[in-house]
């Protein structure tokens, strides 16, 4: 019986060491891989949605302490009707699906030293990576994604107007 036990769980021991080494060899050459460790302010320890190299993610700690204090603006990128029925305090529209007519009068209005937090509606919104990149682009040095939207500050109940 010993022996029966000692050889079962040498053989998952087996399977497991082996279900780790192709895990991390997979997801070495995946697009979307999940990082190992913290990396340098880029990425949260446990990533949602898919993660941009170029960009800056930030926590929601971070998002409210610079939006409160006015180091940061908000740029909500949802639709101008969802934005006017309720949106995160002292946060700017600019609504994705017009983003590209209005951004020459953005540009012309926001400073590139001005730090800039992206979102939308939530973590499976990919607005806010494209249009940050779009800024990083055009030269804008202090750009930020907040991944979890909208949904998540009302959620956590965070000032609204």
């Amino acid at each position: 019986m010993h022996t029966i036990l000692q050889r079962d769980s040498t053989r998952l021991l087996i399977i497991l060491f082996l279900s780790f080494v192709v895990t991390v060899i997979g997801n070495a050459f995946h697009p979307d891989k999940m990082p190992f460790l913290l990396g340098k302010g880029k990425r949260p320890a446990v990533p949602i949605g898919r993660w941009e190299e170029n960009l800056t993610y930030i926590g929601i700690g971070e998002v409210s302490a610079r939006a409160s204090s006015g180091q940061a603006t908000l740029i909500d990128l949802r639709g101008a009707e969802e934005f006017e029925e309720a949106h995160a305090a002292g946060a700017v529209n600019l609504p994705y699906e017009e983003y590209r007519d209005l951004l020459d009068d953005f540009f012309d209005e926001v400073s590139t030293d001005e730090e800039l937090i992206f979102f939308c509606e939530g973590v499976n919104c990919g607005k806010s990576e494209r249009v940050a990149k779009l800024f990083l682009d055009e030269e804008y040095a202090n750009v930020a994604v907040w991944k979890h939207g909208f949904e998540k500050w009302k959620a956590l109940n965070l000032p609204i107007e």
